[in-house]
């Protein structure tokens, strides 16, 4: 494996069936290792199940060497709240080597990077998840000034949904909405990176995807500043 710049370990909630998402913005030089926790619906048993898994998958990804872990699975994290999430990230990184944060936080600071305060959002989780993402970006320093989902019940429900669907439901979003300074797509699964800088041209402000955050998160853990072109303002800040 060609890994000599960045090893960047990966743990993914369900069967990860969305690797091309991720290898569109990774450089030369960086390989990603993936452990799976197997979470087949959205349902608070099936995410807190997952949420137990991540410190024995972080150690099996710390022992193979990786540079940084992304956790990746945001309603996991956003159901047990910024608070829980904190608790878990402190304890992982006082016992591993390896730099770890979740994708959800990473979406934040992301978020943060390119200035957001007031976003508008999409998701494709039903209407729970979605208030405790709000909750959790609140208590995170953003606010959601509208957010539009599509009701999936688990990761499997999501396979098929075009990318399209994607973009078509944020820029409607948009032309509904007012008062907002970015706008965020969650789920690697809509493979919204194709697109976000036709995003942000059709709409005038930075758009956050779910991978491409990953990604440009993994690169700052990793402290590389790769070049990286046509996925959106984001890899600016590098």
């Amino acid at each position: 494996m060609d890994h000599w710049r960045l090893k960047f370990g990966k743990i993914e909630p369900s069967v990860w069936n969305h690797g091309n998402e991720f290898r569109k913005m990774i450089v030369e030089g960086v390989e990603m290792y993936v452990v799976n926790m197997g979470v087949e619906k959205f349902t608070p048993e099936n995410l807190s199940e997952a949420f137990e898994q991540v410190y024995p998958a972080a150690k099996r990804l710390d022992e193979r060497g990786v540079d940084c872990i992304i956790a990746g699975g945001s309603p996991i994290f956003a159901l047990k709240g910024a608070k829980g999430e904190d608790e878990l990230l402190d304890r992982i990184n006082a016992e591993i080597r390896a730099p770890i944060t979740t994708n959800l936080k990473s979406h934040v600071d992301a978020m943060k990077a390119v200035g957001a305060k007031s976003i508008i959002a999409v998701t494709p989780y039903p209407k729970e998840r979605n208030e405790e993402r709000v909750k959790y970006l609140k208590d995170r320093g953003l606010e959601v000034v509208a957010l539009a989902g599509i009701n999936r019940s688990g990761p499997g429900d999501i396979d098929g949904v075009s990318s399209s669907t994607a973009y078509r439901a944020a820029v409607e979003l948009a032309k509904e909405s007012e008062g907002y300074d970015a706008i965020y797509i969650s789920c690697p699964q809509w493979e919204s990176a194709s697109f976000i800088e036709v995003l942000e041209q059709d709409t005038g402000v930075p758009v956050i995807g779910d991978a491409q955050a990953q990604v440009w998160k993994a690169y700052q853990l990793g402290g590389i500043s790769p070049k990286v072109e046509g996925y959106g303002q984001l890899f600016d800040t590098l």
